[in-house]
């Protein structure tokens, strides 16, 4: 590597990398313990010397093998360390490259049976939170408020395209979270690091996006323009029910009516089935992943039908719920049991729709929440459980002791609260029965939201009473 020999090592690699300082630090101990010791002590510890190194020179990312070779004294113990160092800058590129190659024959499958309306939408929402990181990383913005409304959206955003089963650029969004999380945490004068690395995640976020929209909308030439919302239904169908209406009254009329409802709700694209298929499909790998059988959503009361915007944020909302049942309702000794999740539609007076989710799991923790609680917020405790529960709602708590791809950062309630706000709306904890003596309690979510924007059936109407 030009530029390098006869330098300090540490000084002209180790520090300007993008290892932290934890990194370093073991390092140079396993380092210290080699020294002065036969070569079985370092035999020993090189499992554990880094094998490549990346650091930033000129505003570009060097890429280098490293090989660690004793160099003994007399008496056979470690005297020196050789140290040789290879670019692989450029074959990491042309693998990046062939990788790229081999992902297009994998996206085929995948994008084939996307919804092109639901694609769309998220990728859209994906290009939109990736440029606002641009411009704040750009004009080093570090205001709470901004990055955590960035959070919140990339959060879901992984969500959603890992439902899509684009696996690779979720997993992108989540390493792009991991480079955040550090660079708010750097202080502002001494971030050049994190900095460098989080504007490398981005760049490698907007690339894999930049990839699979344009094989999505320029290889396969599927729609780019939303489509127009359909029931499902054929013209000559839709006819025929009409001319049956004309000719009943009273009660018949009625039970025509819901027939003819439940149909167009059953089989529209953003109807309620649409939701709960889904679901349904997105989070069975992570059931599998548990240990738990593929969750069953069961829907009751009003069948409705969502406009295409609405649909996408509302089943938003819903993949968090259900990672959150299926990450933290069940434990491992109800393997056996069929996670099932009931969602329960009501038209209230003043154009107002709730739905109610409840899942068949354990309920909530209390005595974790109250001991995490402790962690997060010291202080003055809560005054009872209802209060406790509200606190799952908040910006950066868990109740996980570690991250994952699919929780532990303390955003996905945070982004269903948002989310909810967004529709005009609220959401809140209702408990449904009293704590068992093992400090569970089962419960229910309620989200109370405004109808207007929102459904497409049956609209929203002041004089509805609740279903």
């Amino acid at each position: 590597v030009q530029g390098l020999e006869g330098v300090n090592f540490f000084e002209a690699v180790i520090r300007k990398s993008v290892l932290n300082t934890e990194q370093k630090s073991i390092l140079l101990n396993i380092l210290n313990v080699c020294f002065d010791e036969d070569i079985f002590a370092f035999d020993v510890n090189r499992h554990q010397l880094i094998r490549e190194l990346e650091w930033w020179k000129d505003g570009k990312k060097i890429v280098c093998e490293i090989d660690w070779i004793p160099l003994g004294n007399r008496h056979g113990l470690t005297e020196r360390f050789m140290i040789v160092l290879r670019d692989v800058t450029h074959l990491r590129l042309l693998q990046m490259e062939a990788e790229t190659n081999m992902r297009k024959l994998t996206l085929i499958d995948v994008l084939l049976n996307v919804d092109p309306d639901r694609f769309s939408l998220v990728i859209g929402e994906c290009e939109a939170t990736l440029a606002s990181m641009q411009k704040s990383l750009h004009s080093d913005d570090r205001t709470a408020s901004l990055w955590q409304s960035i959070r919140r959206n990339l959060h879901t955003e992984k969500g959603n395209l890992r439902a899509l089963g684009l696996k690779n650029l979720s997993t992108c969004l989540h390493e792009l979270e991991d480079a955040i999380e550090s660079y708010l945490r750097a202080p502002a004068d001494d971030s050049s690091h994190e900095t460098n690395n989080l504007s490398h995640q981005l760049m490698v976020a907007d690339r894999e996006l930049k990839l699979v929209s344009s094989f999505f909308y320029d290889t396969l030439r599927r729609g780019r323009a939303l489509t127009t919302q359909s029931s499902g239904l054929k013209e000559e169908q839709i006819f025929l029910w009409l001319e049956r209406l004309q000719n009943l009254s009273g009660d018949s009329l009625t039970r025509e009516l819901a027939s003819f409802r439940e149909k167009i709700c059953r089989s529209a694209p953003y109807g309620h089935q649409a939701l709960i298929s889904q679901l349904e499909e997105a989070h069975a790998n992570q059931a599998k992943n548990l240990g738990f059988h593929k969750p069953q959503i069961l829907w009751s009361g009003t069948p409705l039908v969502f406009q295409a915007k609405a649909f996408n944020q509302i089943l938003s909302a819903f993949h968090h719920l259900v990672r959150n049942s299926l990450d933290h309702g069940f434990t491992k000794a109800a393997e056996s049991i069929i996670p099932i999740i009931r969602v329960e539609a009501q038209l209230l007076v003043q154009g107002r729709l709730r739905l109610i989710y409840q899942d068949n799991g354990n309920g909530l923790n209390l005595k974790q929440l109250q001991h995490k609680l402790s962690q997060y917020h010291p202080g003055q405790p809560p005054r009872d459980d209802s209060e406790l529960a509200e606190f799952i709602f908040a910006q950066g708590f868990s109740v996980k002791d570690s991250i994952s791809e699919t929780s532990g950062r303390g955003i996905g309630m945070d982004a269903v609260r948002s989310t909810c706000e967004k529709l005009g709306g609220s959401i809140h904890v209702r408990y449904t029965a009293p704590a068992t003596a093992d400090g569970y309690r089962a419960f229910a979510f309620e989200m109370e939201l405004a109808m207007q924007d929102i459904l497409s059936w049956p609209l929203a109407n002041p004089n509805l009473q609740v279903a």
